[in-house]
């Protein structure tokens, strides 16, 4: 039997938790807001040697920008298009190599609709991971962030956030992970 204590208990965790989730949703729902709002006119073209602060549409209910990857953490940006034979295969490596990707945040950006990223996702095992975020960009602001956009294309960031190398077309993985295993953390 459930004491009167207990049940407080439990109606206070349910709420704390539903107020929780409804907060980030509308903050996610606040930085797609403030994306539509953006134009290649208002925001200027960066030469992606340092970290930029991008804005892009999370697929999830939880808003992230450049700002929320911490200092000591490698990072690895992918403009992707889920049809592209190179952008599948480096996915598919990365999600089989996870465990050496762990010190590392990647950030998948992609122009297509939602559904097509949600599957290349799904597909490739690298939905849910920690420190895999997926986002649209039906604007195309990904080359006023980086200074570049086809695809596929890489840019690696070290732990602070400076620009290691940028790999473009035919992306072999064992070099991108090579590059980020080379810069080991000063911090």
């Amino acid at each position: 039997m459930i004491n009167s204590s207990t049940k407080k208990y439990w109606v206070f965790s349910v709420l704390i938790f539903l107020i929780s989730c409804s907060s980030s949703f509308e903050t996610a729902q606040e930085q797609s807001k403030r994306y539509q709002e953006l134009t290649s006119e208002t925001l200027p073209v960066s030469n992606g040697k340092t970290l930029p602060d991008f804005l892009f549409i999370p697929l999830d209910s939880f808003p992230y920008t450049g700002k929320d990857i911490p200092e000591g953490k490698k990072v690895w940006v992918m403009n992707f298009n889920p049809g592209c034979a190179h952008c599948q295969q480096t996915a598919l490596a990365m999600s089989m190599r996870m465990s050496e990707l762990e010190n590392t945040e990647i950030i998948m950006v992609s122009r297509v609709a939602e559904e097509a990223i949600r599957k290349f996702a799904q597909d490739n095992k690298l939905n849910g991971k920690e420190n895999v975020h997926f986002f649209m960009d039906p604007k195309q602001l990904f080359y006023n962030y980086f200074g570049i956009a086809q695809v596929p294309l890489v840019i690696l960031y070290n732990e602070q956030h400076q620009w290691l190398q940028t790999f473009e077309s035919e992306l072999d993985f064992e070099d991108i992970l090579s590059t980020l295993n080379a810069h080991k953390s000063k911090l």
